[in-house]
């Protein structure tokens, strides 16, 4: 390749090259590219072109090779070909080792900062020597002889011109040609016995016990394919099982794969790394499987059915069952016992009596989802191989047993015509409502109560009416949604009591999970009525305005009747909004707002001045369509003009209602996408200030690597934290860089923090460092006395006081105050706290949903 695509000298280039060199992931690597100004669509074009030029050893560099790897498509094969005749090692060499000079410790008072002051008046507060280290890259390995990035570089060059690199491969490092073996293997150009020795046994390390790679390239057909080995579906078996058959015949890799499993004192974490040995291996080693490997629900089910295929003499399986039941590995006991019924059903042959001995439920489902009972067509088949008096008798005593009355729900359905059974089941929630006392934790016993037929619509309703308990109440409720929404009937009128959510008792269960549990089978339920039945039956809901009145709005999605859509939104402009905990059953509404029902919205925003409705529908809605509501009714908006104003406006309602709570003064910062407006130096990205080209920190010190300019915190726009730095005007904040970085926990190297003095808070002049010369944005800041006590609140004691805080905490950024950081994990860090923001106050990477938190000496985040 020698197009040229840089309009740059040779100096300039070798600088760029030395850049990427220097970067520690193909991430930041890539980045220097872009931010030379090379555009995302041209990056993997011009990182070649480096490579052609030989400006940038990238053979050298294989922190960098996945980027190669990814662009095959991009380059020519006599490219790939050079590349690979480059290649020396697989692992970058680590670093040598020397003593770093050593800066300020931690922040230690005014006195620490005070004594590290340079020319440009800025205080660094440093490291506390103790942070990460990245330790030298290491190639992902296909086996310990050739990474996956090469095998991707090698089979794309086969498969365009095997000639090519037959005719280089004497070319190839030693270690490069023998995984060029396994290349020639896939394209059926050598037979098995020509791999490298140690191959299959070391392929089978990798596979069982280490991170195997995923996705790989394969030869399907005769044609090359980019496969997924990885994961439990059929596609990814069948797959896995051609990419290995190309190395070993299905036996032989079954027999590795089970000696490698029993190869160490603990087991492998994963059954589908280890399925292949299950249908070859002897039966002792099978029964050393099951005791070694933890099997979960769904790929219990399969292993089950691999057992099965063995065709074992059911006797013998049942041994095996009887010696973990000696051991008291009862679960397992029961696992091999299913699968020793089910071999003999399959096989035609008399199902052992003493096998019922073993069953107790314990591989039955734990399902949150009513698509999660994977496990009850086993036990279904297994079970109906006996008589219905031995089950139904084997589910009272289980039903009876405290410590096991829970187990059984998943599978009682079929025996429910049983009266005893049923009673037993239903007297086993009461029980069991009194010992969870948690909404979660009695989804089993709903879901499987929901798989009763219509005829066990009476006996659920009359447990509801004879239950005093208000969890076994709601179990109850929400069984009868469920046995509705899966029959398509029309029930007597006497249920149509049942067909609400607006009295469910959810103790310990967000609002948001209910609504995405059960709010569906609600729906269906009311559409079992005629519309005449379900439309009364919501109005009831609605005119009775119980607490949760506002889950009614799930009926709206599927139901929007004018009657309804009437009095709700009565309701809705009479009586202030339920808080935020509830705004996801009316957000759902508004993101799916059913255009009957849009009138109504209009004319409640027009009524109704409650800032909270006008929150709600403006944050559902886009801030357009919010507006046409509005302009309908020639109505003006009341929702809050800035975070701070629902803050402000909670906070002084609470201070109203409890004038002698302890106070606290935060700020909240909310982004502008403008450059201040205000004189303040608040800035996001862009210039700083305070800083000259040879006082712009470095990232590890490496003058190749200028970290970036994240924000600036004008002290002046926040008092009670300027009173802690009288001496200082602003607080900088520099990141390795905004998307890859390592700000992992306190004292990381990865970020910056910066005092800089009043007298030296000037613009910075000449070239940003480290990217094209963008504008800042501002941010406005507001203050807002908030009581101390949100920090502390404890869940379900005060709903006001829990409101403050959960809006404090849903900002996009604030500081300050007395109560420290909201933090998302485990505190931390015990600094001196100014800021937490999360992505969309500041554009930076913050891992899932992450949270960065800004102290005096450090700066780091967490994610969920």
């Amino acid at each position: 390749m020698t197009e040229p695509i840089f309009s740059l000298s040779p100096d300039e280039i070798a600088g760029i090259a030395r850049k990427i060199k220097s970067s520690r992931d193909y991430y930041t690597k890539m980045n220097v590219l872009v931010e030379e100004g090379i555009s995302w669509a041209d990056r993997y074009r011009a990182l070649w072109w480096l490579i052609g030029q030989e400006a940038y050893d990238a053979h050298e560099d294989p922190a960098i090779w996945y980027e190669l790897a990814e662009s095959v498509d991009q380059v020519s094969t006599k490219d790939l070909v050079d590349f690979l005749a480059r290649v020396q090692r697989y692992d970058e060499e680590p670093e040598s080792e020397t003593e770093p000079e050593t800066e300020p410790s931690a922040f230690e008072g005014e006195a620490a900062w005070d004594d590290y002051v340079d020319d440009s008046h800025y205080e660094d507060y440093a490291m506390d020597g103790e942070g990460y280290s990245t330790p030298p890259f290491e190639s992902k390995r296909i086996v310990s002889f050739w990474p996956w990035t090469l095998d991707t570089l090698a089979m794309n060059a086969y498969a365009r011109d095997p000639e090519m690199v037959e005719g280089r491969a004497a070319d190839f490092h030693p270690d490069v040609q023998r995984g060029l073996q396994l290349v020639r293997r896939r394209f059926g150009a050598i037979p098995r016995e020509e791999l490298p020795q140690g191959t299959l046994e070391d392929l089978a390390e990798r596979f069982v016990w280490e991170t195997f790679h995923g996705n790989l390239w394969d030869v399907v057909d005769g044609e090359l394919s980019f496969v997924i080995v990885n994961g439990a579906d059929e596609t990814a078996r069948a797959n896995r099982a051609r990419f290995f058959s190309h190395f070993a015949d299905e036996e032989t890799w079954a027999r590795l794969v089970l000696t490698t499993s029993l190869s160490r004192d603990y087991a492998p974490q994963n059954y589908e790394r280890t399925r292949a040995a299950w249908k070859h291996c002897s039966l002792e080693q099978l029964k050393e499987l099951i005791t070694r490997i933890s099997v979960h629900t769904r790929d219990r089910v399969d292993a089950i059915e691999v057992i099965v295929s063995r065709g074992e003499r059911p006797q013998d399986l049942l041994q095996i069952a009887g010696g973990f039941a000696a051991g008291n590995l009862h679960q397992k006991s029961e696992f091999i016992a299913l699968a020793a019924i089910l071999t003999a059903l399959r096989n035609d042959q008399p199902v052992p009596d003493e096998a019922l001995d073993f069953i107790s439920f314990l591989n039955l489902d734990t399902p949150f989802m009513r698509s999660e009972f994977f496990s009850v067509p086993i036990y279904m088949e297994a079970l109906g191989a006996f008589e219905d008096e031995q089950i139904t008798s084997l589910l009272r005593r289980a039903f009876a047993d405290p410590q096991r009355r829970s187990l059984p729900f998943p599978v009682m359905h079929a025996y429910a015509h049983d009266p005893e059974v049923l009673q037993a089941a239903l007297e086993a929630v009461e029980f069991l409502a009194e010992e969870n006392q948690r909404f979660n934790r009695m989804t089993k016993l709903a879901l499987s109560l929901g798989l009763l037929g219509p005829d066990h619509l009476r006996p659920l309703a009359d447990a509801f009416d004879r239950s005093s308990s208000d969890l076994a109440r709601s179990t109850f409720r929400r069984a009868i949604l469920g046995v509705l929404a899966d029959q398509d009937i029309t029930p007597d009128e006497s249920i149509d009591r049942f067909l609400s959510l607006v009295d469910m008792e959810a103790v310990g269960t967000s609002e948001n999970d209910l609504g995405y549990h059960v709010a569906a089978d609600y729906r269906a339920a009311l559409s079992r009525l005629p519309v005449e039945r379900a439309v009364a039956r919501v109005l009831r809901d609605i005119d009775e305005a119980k607490p949760h009145w506002i889950r009614v709005v799930a009926a709206l999605q599927a139901l929007p009747h004018d009657a309804l859509l009437e009095e709700f939104f009565r309701i809705l402009i009479g009586v202030p909004l339920p808080s935020s905990l509830y705004f996801d059953w009316f957000k759902s509404f508004l993101q799916d707002l059913p255009e009957q029902a849009r009138p109504f919205l209009s004319q409640a925003l027009a009524t109704c001045r409650d800032p909270d409705l006008h929150n709600a529908v403006a944050s559902a809605l886009s801030q357009l369509q919010y507006e046409d509501l509005l302009a309908e009714r020639g109505a003006q908006s009341a929702a809050d003009k800035s975070p701070a104003d629902k803050l402000r406006r909670l906070c002084d309602a609470y201070f109203e209602a409890h004038p002698e709570v302890v106070r606290t003064t935060i700020y909240t910062l909310d982004r502008q996408e403008t450059p201040s407006r205000d004189g303040s130096l608040n800035r996001l990205g862009g210039r700083p200030v305070g800083l000259t080209l040879e006082s712009w920190p470095l990232f590890r010190d490496d003058p190749d690597h200028p970290m970036h300019h994240l924000l600036t915190l004008d002290l002046n726009t926040l008092p009670e934290l300027k009173t802690r730095f009288p001496e200082h005007r602003v607080i900088s904040l520099f990141i390795e860089h905004p998307y890859h970085h390592e700000a992992y926990g306190p004292g990381n190297e990865s970020v910056r923090v910066l005092f800089i003095a009043d007298e030296a808070a000037l613009p910075y002049e000449g070239d940003l460092p480290t990217s094209t010369d963008d504008p800042a944005v501002g941010f406005l800041v507001e203050e807002v006395e908030v009581p101390l006590g949100a920090w502390s609140v404890s869940y379900g004691s005060d709903e006001r006081l829990e409101e403050i805080r959960k809006t404090i905490y849903s900002l996009h950024a604030w500081g300050g105050g007395d109560g420290g950081p909201f933090w998302l994990q485990q505190e931390e860090h015990q600094g001196d706290f100014l800021l937490q923001f999360d992505e969309a106050f500041a554009h930076m990477n913050l891992g899932d949903a992450g949270l960065m938190f800004l102290f005096a000496d450090t700066a780091f985040f967490q994610c969920h």
